[in-house]
């Protein structure tokens, strides 16, 4: 899961810690090429100015 904002840690620090360290939340999943294929194909149509206004 990607984090997109940062996290207010208001109690243990240890708590967010230990959910970093903890490779089943944090490894970074293996990919197919036609995942990566998939993900460029997406990123290439937000950013066509042809298809999308504000390329957003």
């Amino acid at each position: 899961m990607a984090v997109c904002e940062i996290w207010d840690v208001r109690g243990r620090l240890d708590h967010p810690i230990d959910y970093a360290e903890n490779p089943e939340k944090t490894a970074n999943p293996k990919y197919t090429e036609a995942d990566l294929q998939a993900m460029v194909d997406v990123m290439e149509y937000a950013t066509n100015k042809n298809k999308t206004e504000q390329r957003l």
